[in-house]
């Protein structure tokens, strides 16, 4: 609506949940009027510099009204997105945009309607939400819509993945346009690829997806991705790289050639660490005590923490926090996950109660962020929560600030948890979130788990040198911790005068894995620096800006300190400004600006045009059956008895927790088991922190450690070759045949471990999930002790499964 003059307005949703950046057509009734509502086509080409891409999206819309319209048209894009042109192009002329201050941009769409002229607006409505306003579109008349965004692209394994929207829409369009050669049959996205690492290969995935790809004469290559007619996925363009942990440096200089801005990218190889379990992290569970978890809720969330406290990583520290009304610790501190505070967060899980009242989430977070992480370690947090919190969106804002060093993995359990809470806490900490309704819960927390047991470089921090100080800006200026997978990119901007004595200079990124030192270095070359003629064409300007945005937005600027606190004497206003400064300076979109573009011509005679409203909605993270929780279908509870073994220095005794309290909690004998614990999970719980099995695991197999021995010395000299060299493997494990010794107890409980890894592989092939990491520590631990004592890991457990089918 205009200021001068009220307009009917239609608001018309998808009825149909489209997915992830699906761009279509949505149809609707109004007025007794049939509207086949727009876009009648849209185009779809990428252009990939090294690590990042440009895409430009043209849309076209047709009025088949009879009389004007206003069109307001909501669509998504990724959340890491940074809008940076729009234009528009009515009956063969281009209409360029100007980014300005949002108010400023609405007063002038607005007068442009009440003058009679045609206008256009793009805006930011929300977090990845963009929406674009067509003012005054006459009957019969079509407009070509066209808006540019920057991303930087994302590892998945070994591959760089981007994300296009398909194009299939299906509103109706005029017969003959003159738009029609941009929007090819069959329909198609196209990207243009610059590299100067070597590629092996470029795939996509979609819908009966084919691939066509050219290498140009100037060095790039194109690539059509023809589609099925049927198609509505998105397309993901998988493009493969020889080194893919190089680091990479792609430069800029901008279209008046005063300023040059460096994209440095930093994917360094944890693969080992992972593969090894070396996880440096501190783990920390949120719980939801209040009043409504009381009953089914809170046993099932017991169920979980005992599920996720047997697959924690050796290396970790960790604590259980309740919350509700107050908080309620289990440590004044997080403690290494040992034997020992196993056993005591075992005991506290089976008598925690839903009694803490209403649900308070800011003072758990405060007392999370009361202390910063350890020194090389990142900081994970598990939230667990069935409804609606006090104040989420300052939840929300508290855990933006502090995502620098903490990530969350959030929880949502049944069906009148706040969807929103559990999915931006997640995002904004560049976590995950998953949804626990009904079915087998452990298949949802051995997704969380993976995600989170990888190992990171915290502590991170960024050296230029070569270049005179306060002469160039940095972003983000508090790098975020690299987990295994993730790449971090920092971007070095600097007026082209820096550049007087040299040409170039050094970055060094810095940082810890566990108490071991990190460091990788890229030395930068200006002249190699790719010159932009104009400054649609830019993409790593675009892209610093985005950083320097969200650096600001989220507590990572240089008016920030570490923990994402203000600087003292920086105030809220001042950062909204540099936020504003920033959006208008790189020509970024932000929440604080527009684009706006006005046709000068008289286009309408100044009357009310028909608002018609298209918001297209994304399709909500779509979460498996298997990941939802059915208290019906759990067929195993946890008993409180506790099978810690005594191998080395663990030895404890019921005595040990006589009198043992902490902050709110006051250790009495658990309540007696609820029913009939699933062997699976009995045997499970013999399992000790470091990853090995005890010889009292044996009897879940129906074994026992004399019958290993009489299986071994009573075996057949005359046996085959290969059963031959298994058993005399074995015996050389156990110690020589015939010795009266007592064998190693280190070797007894490598061959148990290894026995029981086959037995759960074997006996509980359905049960995977429940065993997976539980296997994955065992075989870790097999692998470190195996080299102690120079025994080969692959005959050992080769020769153990061998031994266990003989012994059923």
């Amino acid at each position: 609506k205009t200021k001068t003059q009220q307009a009917t307005e239609i608001t018309i949703k998808s009825s149909t949940i489209l997915s992830e950046m699906t761009l279509g057509t949505v149809s609707g009734t109004a007025i007794g009027k049939n509207l086949k509502i727009l876009p009648t086509g849209l185009s779809v080409h990428a252009t990939i510099h090294n690590l990042s891409a440009r895409i430009l999206l043209t849309q076209r819309f047709y009025n088949n009204q009879d009389e004007s319209l206003e069109i307001s048209y909501s669509f998504e894009l990724p959340s890491n997105a940074a809008v940076c042109s729009f234009q528009a192009d009515i009956e063969g002329k281009v209409v360029k945009s100007e980014l300005k201050e949002k108010e400023k941009a609405r007063d002038t769409y607005d007068d442009a309607l009440a003058s009679g002229h045609s206008a256009f607006l793009a805006e930011q409505s929300e977090e990845g939400v963009f929406k674009t306003l067509i003012g005054s579109l006459l009957k019969d008349q079509e407009v070509l819509v066209q808006l540019q965004y920057v991303v930087e692209l994302q590892f998945e394994g070994r591959d760089l993945l981007l994300s296009l929207p398909n194009d299939r829409v299906g509103g109706v369009g005029p017969n003959v346009s003159r738009y029609s050669d941009l929007f090819p049959t069959p329909r198609q996205v196209s990207f243009d690829h610059y590299s100067s690492s070597e590629v092996v290969g470029i795939n996509a995935t979609g819908d009966n997806c084919s691939l066509v790809v050219n290498k140009e004469k100037d060095g790039r290559t194109s690539v059509q991705v023809k589609l099925a007619d049927e198609s509505e996925e998105e397309v993901k363009i998988r493009i493969t790289l020889k080194d893919p942990f190089l680091p990479t440096c792609d430069v800029e200089e901008n279209p008046e050639g005063d300023s040059v801005t460096a994209a440095i990218s930093f994917h360094p190889d944890l693969s080992k660490a992972e593969d090894d379990e070396e996880i440096f992290t501190e783990m920390i569970f949120l719980v939801d005590c209040s009043g409504s978890m009381d009953g089914k809720p809170i046993e099932n969330v017991n169920s979980v923490l005992q599920f996720f406290l047997r697959s924690l990583p050796q290396t970790c520290y960790f604590n259980i926090i309740d919350f509700g009304s107050s908080v309620r610790k289990l440590f004044p501190q997080s403690r290494a996950y040992d034997d020992q505070s196993l056993k005591l967060a075992e005991a506290s899980v089976n008598i925690k109660k839903a009694d803490l009242g209403g649900t308070d989430l800011i003072q758990p977070l405060k007392e999370v962020f009361s202390t910063s992480p350890l020194k090389g370690f990142s900081r994970q947090i598990f939230l667990l929560t069935d409804g609606a919190v006090n104040d989420s969106k300052s939840s929300i804002k508290f855990v933006s600030k502090h995502a620098k060093s903490t990530r969350f993995f959030t929880f949502g359990i049944g069906s009148s948890v706040d969807r929103n809470l559990v999915t931006k806490i997640a995002t904004e900490s560049n976590g995950e979130a998953e949804f626990i309704s009904s079915g087998k819960f452990e298949d949802v927390i051995l997704r969380q788990l993976i995600r989170s047991m990888k190992p990171a470089i915290t502590n991170l921090s960024l050296r230029v040198e070569g270049l005179e100080q306060g002469s160039f800006i940095v972003s983000p200026y508090h790098p975020p911790s690299i987990f295994s997978g993730d790449r971090v990119v920092t971007y070095v901007h600097l007026p082209k005068e820096a550049l007087k004595k040299s040409n170039t200079f050094t970055a060094t990124l810095s940082g810890l894995i566990g108490s071991t030192s990190f460091e990788q270095q890229v030395e930068v070359d200006a002249t190699k620096s790719r010159k932009v003629v104009e400054k649609e064409g830019q993409l790593v300007s675009f892209l610093y800006g985005k950083s320097a945005i969200d650096d600001l937005e989220k507590g990572r600027s240089y008016l920030h300190n570490e923990t994402g606190e203000l600087l003292q004497g920086i105030t809220a206003q001042r950062v909204e400004e540099e936020v504003l400064k920033t959006s208008l300076k790189t020509g970024i979109l932000c929440r604080e600006t527009a684009f706006v573009a006005v046709d000068e011509r008289k286009v309408a005679a100044v009357c009310p045009p028909k608002l018609v409203k298209i918001e297209l909605y994304k399709k909500p993270k779509s979460f498996p059956v298997q990941s939802a929780m059915d208290c019906s279908q759990i067929d195993a509870c946890f008993t409180t008895e506790s099978n810690c073994c005594d191998y080395e220095e663990c030895e404890m005794e019921q005595s040990d927790f006589d009198g043992f309290t902490f902050e709110g909690f006051v250790y009495r004998e658990p309540e007696p088991a609820k029913p009939v614990a699933s062997p699976l999970t009995k045997l499970i719980q013999t399992q000790c922190a470091a990853g090995y099995f005890q010889e009292s695991s044996l009897s879940f197999l129906g074994l026992t450690l004399g019958d290993l021995k009489q299986q071994l010395s009573s075996h057949d000299d005359n046996a085959k070759p290969t059963k031959h060299s298994l058993f005399n493997f074995l015996s050389q494990v156990f110690g020589k045949k015939g010795s009266n010794e007592e064998s190693g107890k280190s070797e007894e409980i490598l061959l148990i471990t290894a026995l029981v890894c086959a037995y759960l592989e074997s006996k509980f092939s359905d049960d995977q999930t429940s065993w997976f990491l539980i296997v994955k520590k065992a075989r870790n631990w097999i692998k470190k002790e195996s080299q102690k004592l120079n025994i080969d890991q692959k005959l050992l457990e080769t020769s153990a499964s061998s031994l266990l089918s003989l012994c059923k």
